[in-house]
């Protein structure tokens, strides 16, 4: 009987890891959210623009976020043209945005699901698409969800909250690059986001 107990203690130590891991990581977005958003709010956030290689910095953050993620069992397709020009912006602040988006999609998705993100070109903008095939998002509240502190439906019934600065904080930023984010969503049938950058950025 001894071996079966040990494996049942390991299998309890083991969910307990994951459980303190996943809270882990619900604080550290938490708190760069927060602090991302008081430089913001303060006039203290300098954005360094620099060429960049989006195509590029997109696979790298998927593969150091599936690799923080990966018990939730959720699958991150990409897909990204070939024909991406380089574009000036500033690199931490992408990061931010993207990964705040990856979040969004994690959190909505169903167990086992799969987060699609495009990088494509389009007239004069390239996008960076996040689709998700979550519990989508009700038409009155797309143009709220955007709002500082606004805590959606679904997210107040739901057990995966939050304080409502992430998307804010997105949309901060790619106002700072010259740039939008836009969603299109359904309830029951999943959402996208997509993060617009102008090939020829404004900068602030």
């Amino acid at each position: 009987h001894y071996p079966l107990r040990r494996q049942r203690q390991m299998c309890i130590r083991d969910r307990y890891y994951a459980i303190i891991s996943q809270n882990a990581d619900k604080l550290g977005g938490l708190v760069r959210n927060v602090l991302g958003f008081s430089k913001v709010e303060a006039g203290r956030k300098w954005y360094h623009f620099q060429e960049t290689d989006v195509t590029k910095l997109v696979r790298e953050e998927i593969a150091n976020f599936q690799g923080d993620k990966a018990s939730t069992g959720i699958n991150i397709d990409a897909r990204i043209a070939g024909d991406i020009p380089v574009l000036d912006i500033d690199r931490a602040a992408f990061s931010l945005a993207f990964a705040n988006l990856l979040e969004n999609a994690v959190k909505y998705s169903p167990v086992h699901g799969v987060i699609l993100v495009k990088v494509r070109a389009e007239a004069a903008s390239v996008l960076v698409d996040v689709r998700d095939e979550g519990i989508g998002i009700a038409p009155e509240e797309k143009d709220k969800i955007f709002d500082k502190f606004y805590q959606g439906m679904n997210t107040a019934r739901g057990s995966s909250k939050g304080i409502g600065l992430g998307l804010a904080l997105v949309k901060e930023i790619m106002e700072a690059h010259g740039g939008k984010v836009l969603v299109e969503s359904k309830p029951g049938r999943g959402s996208t986001f997509s993060l617009v950058f102008p090939i020829q950025p404004r900068r602030r």
